[in-house]
């Protein structure tokens, strides 16, 4: 038994044995020649406007999450005047003890090898972020200049780099500058968790000025 078919865009080809498997629609309407046994057609697949969104959709974020953007951008930054000279001020922020007590969202924080300060040396904390939650971070000093700038970062999900700027503001005061931003590039990343981070990372940068004000009052 052969069977004429109807594929769309290429016209009406035979099929000399059509499997009984292959799911057809019979159409009597329209038949090339007469002879021809009983006319099938491939249903034409439609898409809903469902899988056409979800397609978009997924689409898009593989196209965000090539396309790199400056993690400047939404760089938390405040600064604060207290009242410790420059050298005080570094000896109290880089004692890993003191860490918790001025810095909320870290409930644990130690150093993680024997260097002295400097650039390489290793910190372990156990960070809380909002919205992510706890976790373990390897964190490394990759800048550090004497009563001036402590720079720490980790490779973690979100790449943070913490750097505390410290300039003499007068006779025992430092103008102390907190910055704090995630590396991670891509603009998929900055474009929609970016924001939200900026903003508690800034609630909490201001919430660590305001201990360390507490903590040198006079």
């Amino acid at each position: 038994m052969k069977a004429c078919v109807l594929v769309t865009g290429v016209g009406w080809i035979t099929i000399p044995r059509p499997p009984p498997s292959l799911l057809l629609v019979v159409t009597a309407e329209a038949r090339p020649s007469k002879g021809c046994p009983p006319i099938f057609m491939f249903p034409q697949p439609r898409l809903t406007f469902a899988q056409v969104s979800i397609a978009f959709v997924f689409g898009l974020i593989g196209l965000l999450s090539q396309i790199d953007t400056d993690p400047k951008t939404w760089e938390a930054t405040e600064f604060a005047t207290i009242y410790a000279s420059p050298d005080q001020m570094e000896r109290f922020i880089t004692n890993p003890d003191s860490v918790e007590k001025w810095f909320r969202w870290v409930s644990f924080f130690k150093a993680a090898d024997s260097r002295p300060l400097g650039v390489g040396k290793k910190y372990q904390a156990i960070y809380n972020v909002p919205v992510f939650g706890e976790y373990v971070n390897l964190f490394k000093l990759v800048e550090y200049k004497p009563n001036k700038l402590v720079a720490v970062e980790s490779s973690s999900f979100l790449k943070p780099r913490f750097t505390v700027k410290m300039e003499e503001g007068g006779p025992k005061t430092t103008r102390l500058t907190l910055k704090l931003k995630y590396r991670r590039s891509s603009a998929l990343f900055q474009w929609t968790l970016g924001p939200v981070l900026w903003l508690v990372t800034s609630q909490q940068l201001q919430h660590s000025l305001f201990m360390l004000r507490m903590m040198f009052p006079f």
